[in-house]
């Protein structure tokens, strides 16, 4: 059964609580019953006596109207304690459920983020060995050191010595030369300055992978790989706060208990 155990545990503290209070509630109604006898059999007159009787004002019929309106309340004060208990369990149960598996979707992606940077870093190494994209990466070192000699460290002293910043010229270059310049000769020659062709990049550069779940093969960068673990993070944080809120959060628990939002997530606002 779904709630198996909870119902057990339910109803076993049900069943003492019922007990203690059908007890005490019995109790008290006989030394009631006890004390008005005892008041009657005091009574100087027979008018108080028929007074007394009469169940149309104070007597023992109105009396046991009274008791039987009062048990009637009490079992249903007993119903409602329990449906609520019904609700809450369930509210939990659903709560608890719903963040653990959020929480599993994190992990499962993270570890799968974790497997898809192995085996990229697996991979690119051999191909770096083996001499199948040797001659770009060596091109895309050399090139990266005239950037980081002739550009990014030269930029880098004007700005900290003389307070001059020049990388606004940089991306001018970049913006009317170099992109007009790549898009022609992309178009008329199919070669670009600025990246290698796409067989080279999914061979040299992207990593595969599938989280499978529909969305099939992908082709990114290592450091795009990287981008996923925010997400993954987010969904373990996220599952565990609902898990930890489904047992301890005040709010949610008395709005289960009220048989509000059970099987809803309400107002998810873990700080108030």
């Amino acid at each position: 059964m779904k709630y198996n155990f909870t119902k057990k545990l339910q109803i076993a503290i049900l069943g003492i609580l019922l007990i203690t209070g059908i007890t005490y509630y019995v109790g008290i109604k006989i030394r009631d019953y006890q004390e008005e006898k005892h008041r009657i059999k005091e009574a100087l007159t027979l008018d108080d006596i028929g007074e007394k009787l009469d169940p149309n004002k104070n007597g023992v019929g109105a009396w046991f109207n009274k008791i039987g309106s009062q048990i009637t309340d009490f079992f249903n004060s007993v119903q409602d304690f329990f449906n609520g208990l019904t609700n809450l369990f369930e509210g939990i149960d659903y709560h608890f459920k719903c963040g653990n598996k959020t929480a599993n979707v994190g992990y499962k992606r993270g570890l799968k983020v974790l497997e898809i940077h192995f085996n990229c870093a697996m991979s690119k190494t051999k191909v770096f060995f083996d001499g199948s994209c040797t001659f770009y990466y060596l091109v895309d070192m050399y090139f990266g050191i005239l950037r980081l000699l002739l550009i990014t460290i030269p930029l880098f002293l004007l700005k900290n010595i003389f307070g001059v910043d020049l990388q606004f010229v940089v991306d001018l270059i970049k913006d009317i030369i170099i992109t007009p310049l790549d898009a022609i000769t992309t178009s008329t020659m199919g070669i670009s300055i600025t990246h290698w062709s796409d067989d080279v990049q999914k061979k040299c550069y992207l990593c595969p992978g599938d989280f499978e779940d529909g969305s099939g093969l992908q082709y990114k960068t290592f450091s795009k790989w990287s981008e996923y673990y925010k997400c993954t993070t987010a969904l373990i944080n996220r599952g565990s706060d609902i898990m930890v809120n489904s047992l301890f959060n005040t709010k949610h628990t008395t709005n289960w208990f009220k048989n509000r939002e059970v099987h809803g997530w309400g107002d998810w606002d873990f700080k108030n």
